[in-house]
């Protein structure tokens, strides 16, 4: 994650004391019109030091807040597209790419891989959560198997499920992909 400084977004107020169990709105605001690309940003909200006071000893440890809250700026026409890249496996590890080819951010709710030994049988089967990949960019993801589950694995089968598509990839097993030496 890359972060620069930017004057394309307003917050209002930019600074403000909250009392404990008090609340407060913060209004946000662009200053950017909509483009044909969805834009990124993150706002981050940080609890300052308390004052000190001239006499005044600290003990203890002090705990400050900081909280980034991304923002998405969304084009009228949103395009929510993505494909499975660079898939390898390697020494019992496979890898692959989750990459956004639309023009909006989607979050991989869920990513399972699968693997399909012969007579098409399961030979593992395993899921995680992901994470949310910005229009354009990749996200790079890995399991490890192990070398059982590796040399019987024939067919991997890795689906991306997001909030409203599935991208699916089938690939056969690359020769030689669970020797020690690879």
């Amino acid at each position: 994650m890359q972060l620069d400084a930017t004057e394309d977004i307003v917050a209002f107020p930019g600074l403000f004391t909250l009392k404990p169990g008090q609340q407060r709105i913060v209004r946000v605001g662009t200053l950017t019109p909509v483009s044909s690309i969805e834009k990124t940003y993150r706002i981050f909200i940080e609890e300052l030091p308390p004052e000190k006071k001239a006499n005044q000893q600290q003990n203890g440890i002090s705990i400050l807040t900081k909280v980034g809250i991304p923002i998405f700026i969304q084009p009228s026409k949103q395009v929510v597209e993505g494909v499975l890249e660079n898939i390898g496996v390697s020494k019992n590890q496979i890898n692959f790419q989750v990459k956004n080819t639309g023009n909006v951010h989607f979050i991989t709710q869920k990513i399972r891989v699968k693997g399909v030994g012969e007579g098409d049988k399961s030979v593992f089967d395993r899921q995680r959560n992901g994470w949310y990949v910005l229009a354009g960019t990749s996200q790079n993801y890995d399991l490890k198997m192990s070398q059982q589950e590796c040399s019987k694995t024939r067919t991997l089968v890795i689906e991306v499920k997001t909030d409203n598509k599935v991208f699916t990839e089938k690939r056969e097993m690359p020769k030689g992909a669970c020797s020690a030496s690879n």
